[in-house]
């Protein structure tokens, strides 16, 4: 168990790692040449001839390793920079994910407060069906008796219900239509449809998604008139 007050280590990524290798390369590589210049500088004050000679030939192999070491150097460099071009493309891959995640969660939300607010709706229609008095506290649904005005909610219920599942995700749009197209066989519910027009479009926003729904409706009532 950690003690308090102590702080958590994160471990180095890769390109932490290869950018630490890159400065001890460099280190090593400038620690080399000043050790060369401090050399040259000491047997350019006590050398003779045949020494400068023995050092040359040292000299040009020190050439060689002075180059190797830069190589390292430079490719320790690119690694750097590859490791830290494929990080940077996996945490906005990691964030374009999350962003994603994020809308799908913010959608379902919304479709099920939609549910929700349609399931309390059907209940308010059932209990003026299965009550006559709350019926009445309705506004008019355009029909000219109480048994029409029964049907008419029914009617409601069953168009409610279409909806229902499209708004759940259980039906897609095509889906929707088709049974749409099946209910409007019925010509109580085409009266229904019909006598309601005028309150269904003081209701209805255009540019909303019940709007292009109703105007589908309307499109399927208008081919049994």
């Amino acid at each position: 168990m950690a003690l308090s007050g102590s702080s958590t280590t994160r471990p180095a990524t890769t390109a932490q790692v290869v950018f630490r290798a890159t400065v001890a390369v460099v280190v090593l590589t400038a620690a080399v040449v000043v050790v060369g210049v401090g050399l040259a500088a000491v047997l350019s004050a006590r050398g003779d001839t045949a020494t400068w000679t023995r050092w040359s030939d040292v000299g040009q192999a020190f050439g060689v390793v002075n180059s190797v070491v830069s190589a390292l150097a430079v490719a320790a460099v690119l690694t750097t920079w590859v490791f830290q071009r494929q990080e940077m493309r996996a945490q906005w891959t990691e964030l374009a994910e999350q962003g994603r995640v994020l809308r799908d969660t913010q959608a379902a939300l919304r479709r099920s407060a939609d549910v929700d607010v349609r399931k309390m709706h059907v209940s308010l229609i059932q209990m003026a069906l299965d009550r006559p008095d709350l019926a009445e506290v309705w506004p008019a649904f355009g029909a000219p008796d109480p048994a029409t005005t029964a049907q008419h909610m029914y009617a409601n219920l069953m168009l409610q219900h279409a909806w229902l599942l499209y708004t759940a995700g259980v039906s897609n749009e095509e889906e929707l239509l088709k049974l749409l197209r099946h209910l409007f066989t019925s010509s109580k519910v085409r009266a229904y449809w019909r006598d309601t027009a005028d309150a269904r479009m003081s209701l209805y926003t255009d540019g909303t998604e019940e709007f292009s729904l109703a105007m589908a409706a309307d499109r399927i009532w208008a081919e049994y008139q």
